[in-house]
């Protein structure tokens, strides 16, 4: 059977259902209506939160490490030069594309050696990354295609660049939304499913609409 999805595909998957079995167990949890539960349920909705985000996060490096690997298609004109206009941490990769010139790098273990080392280094966790990403590769209008494709509405990019911003209050702040605030921000099983669906509908259409095309290319 044809497999239509890449590598880093099937690793999200496995990576975001955990964060989906953990809202299921929340719920088992908050069921038993006990009140001395509800704060480590409550901590478990923000796990499942970062998880979320996390999953996404791995997806991004692993996906790029697949893409990247293939010599014709990072030497490409297209990719170097929108490789050059990045003006987040991703552009350590821009260096990568500087140094393909050198016999060495044309050596596959060596190479898979320098991009490891360059996204080792790198975090994903940008709500600008995925349409920027897909402009990379040559694919425009990425927020609407995961509009489209999931029937979702418009501000489907604002949605997922507040998940990411939570999940950085939840890691960073103990889901607290300032400096200086005491109360947690509330959060409930609702809220974090729908995160869920954010993050897998954009994964989904990057896989589909940009990394998988190019991967059948090379």
């Amino acid at each position: 059977m044809k497999i239509n999805e890449t590598k880093a595909s099937a690793t999200f998957k496995s990576d975001i259902y955990r964060a989906q079995e953990t809202v299921s167990l929340a719920g088992a949890m908050s069921a038993m209506a006990s009140d001395i539960l509800v704060p480590a349920v409550d901590d478990m909705l923000r796990y499942s939160v970062v998880q979320t985000i996390g999953s996404i996060d791995n997806y991004f490096a692993n996906v790029l490490f697949e893409l990247l690997n293939d010599y014709a298609l990072i030497s490409s004109a297209s990719i170097r030069n929108n490789l050059q206009v990045f003006t987040f941490s991703i552009k350590d990769l821009s260096d990568l594309l500087n140094e393909v010139e050198c016999d060495d790098l044309r050596i596959y273990s060596h190479r898979r050696r320098v991009l490891k080392e360059k996204i080792n280094r790198t975090t994903f966790q940008n709500g600008r990354l995925p349409n920027e990403l897909a402009k990379m590769f040559g694919v425009s209008n990425f927020w609407r295609k995961v509009s489209d494709l999931h029937h979702l509405d418009s501000d489907v990019q604002d949605k997922y660049r507040k998940i990411v911003t939570r999940r950085n209050e939840i890691a960073h702040a103990c889901d607290r939304s300032s400096v200086g605030d005491e109360v947690l921000q509330p959060i409930d099983r609702t809220y974090v499913r729908d995160a869920i669906d954010v993050v897998k509908a954009v994964q989904s259409c990057f896989d589909k609409e940009v990394a998988f095309p190019l991967i059948e290319q090379c």
